[in-house]
């Protein structure tokens, strides 16, 4: 009965943060501001191994039905979109019962007070891994239980003011919350920020000052996550394209043990450099001598040609599970109608200005995310992507690799690395078919209750066919595959796919 009525709590939760961005349009629906593209998906699938099993194979036929939205305008004072599917899943063959899950990437700019106040909210709902050594394909419709429906929400307002001819200030405060399905503790943060700088002067050099404090806690009242800092920087502007920082300030992570000295309290000294050698290449390099929650230590290189990308990520902080989920990283991708095969792809920063619409959003699959229940830990990432296009063929290869290294528990380290491979090839103006090769590996702390390594590999091969400008039908075959150290836990899955989509 517990898990039924929390089950309840989360959808009526979802319902009520997701409705002002979606009940905006229908004031507004028959202005040309508004873009309104309602969706409905249908998919059948079939799988040798539902269960992902050494032993016990089990044989299923997976029906879902997913109606949608599609929500977005861009205006002076208000820029919001929303991508939203319920999704809608029954299993035969199995006593499995039937299941929902929400799917949502939602965002809302609004400028309320011109040039001084605005707000910033976004929401997003998805499936998550509960322990990543049963990650099994990857697809939560494999091995089901091991998801949970996952949401988070952010709400920012935040106030602008200029001081003086060249002087910013900025105020903020921000609301964040993490709810959980099944599988962890729902919980919710507040952080505020003051911030002076005289960047937009028009001399080369400028100053910036910041202040944070943040906090989190669980539904229980425990305090999961806390900080306070302050940073001063001096910068250098060479010329329009190369712009270096250096400064220092004072953080507190407010850890009691650390495993590492680079997370407690204490002064530290901080770099930066940004350059864009030209309009189609960027460079941003960041470092601070204690590790935060953001901007400790890392390297972004973005190069954009005729026909290939490349993106290059590398970042060194103290995170969470929480942290992860609300931002998952330094960047992401962004390709028409969310096809990660598209040669029109490109990465975005995290933190980038730019709109885009949010059912374009694409994971960029940088690897397998923490088990839920974990506490902080230092989080190094790198990330590579390399996308070519010509005619009508395409290419992608990405290589991550992440390690996690724990700071409540005694020196435990996780690591996992792979690589992701795929290529596309338009047949017709109609038709296009597409191949996926994805391996990745597991490699737990020995100290770790499940200490053994594990190796995943999947292959998909897919074919989609344009019926109409509005309608689109896809046929899938795949394999996935886990090798381990411990062979009870290996097994091999087989799956075939069809699935029609329609927006209106």
């Amino acid at each position: 009965m517990a898990t039924t009525t929390r089950a309840a709590k989360f959808g009526v939760t979802l319902s009520l943060l997701s409705l002002p961005l979606v009940s905006v349009p229908s004031y507004a629906e028959q202005t040309k501001d508004w873009d309104i593209n309602p969706t409905l998906a249908l998919g059948l699938n079939y799988t040798n191994n539902l269960e992902l099993s050494s032993s016990d194979e089990i044989e299923s036929v997976i029906t879902r039905v997913s109606p949608g939205i599609d929500i977005s305008r861009q205006g002076r004072y208000l820029s919001s979109g929303v991508a939203y599917q319920l999704q809608l899943v029954e299993y035969s063959g199995s006593d499995r019962s039937n299941d929902y899950h929400h799917s949502l990437n939602a965002f809302a700019n609004a400028e309320l007070v011109e040039d001084h106040l605005f707000i910033d909210t976004r929401a997003t709902a998805s499936q998550k891994l509960i322990d990543n050594r049963n990650a099994g394909s990857g697809v939560s419709m494999l091995d089901p239980d091991n998801f949970t429906n996952t949401l988070t929400f952010v709400l920012s307002p935040r106030w602008q003011q200029r001081v003086g001819d060249y002087t910013n200030l900025g105020l903020s405060t921000t609301y964040d919350a993490v709810l959980y399905k099944t599988g962890a503790e729902n919980n919710e943060g507040l952080s505020y920020n003051f911030s002076l700088d005289t960047r937009d002067n028009p001399n080369k050099i400028y100053w910036t000052l910041d202040t944070r404090q943040s906090g989190a806690k669980s539904r229980h009242g425990a305090s999961l996550t806390k900080e306070d800092a302050v940073e001063a920087q001096l910068g250098y502007r060479f010329s329009r394209q190369l712009d270096l920082r250096l400064g220092g300030g004072y953080i507190d992570n407010h850890l009691d043990n650390p495993t590492d000295d680079d997370v407690s309290a204490g002064s530290f000294w901080s770099s930066g450099l940004t350059w864009s050698p030209n309009p189609r290449a960027t460079v941003e390099i960041y470092y601070s001598d204690q590790l935060q929650a953001t901007n400790s230590r890392g390297l972004t290189f973005n190069l954009r040609r005729k026909r290939s990308s490349i993106m290059l990520s590398y970042q060194q902080r103290l995170s969470s599970v929480r942290q992860e989920l609300l931002i998952p990283g330094l960047a992401f991708l962004v390709c028409p109608g969310g096809n990660a095969s598209s040669p029109e792809c490109r990465s975005v920063a995290i933190n980038s200005a730019e709109q885009i619409n949010p059912s374009e959003v694409v994971d960029l699959g940088i690897g397998l995310f923490p088990s839920l229940n974990v506490g902080r830990f230092i989080n190094d990432s790198f990330n590579a992507d390399y996308r070519y296009s010509y005619s009508k063929s395409s290419l992608s290869l990405s290589l991550f690799g992440n390690q996690r290294k724990f700071q409540d528990l005694t020196n435990r380290v996780e690591k996992d690395w792979g690589v992701n491979f795929g290529g596309g090839l338009r047949l017709s103006g109609r038709t296009s078919i597409n191949i996926n090769y994805t391996w990745s590996a597991l490699e737990p702390d020995s100290n770790a209750a499940l200490s053994e390594r594990d190796y995943r590999q999947g292959v998909n091969l897919s074919m989609s066919r344009n019926l109409s400008p509005d309608a689109t039908v896809d046929l899938t075959l795949r394999f996935n595959q886990l090798s381990s150290d411990d062979s009870s836990r290996e097994y091999d899955e087989y799956g075939a796919g069809v699935r029609f989509n329609q927006s209106f």
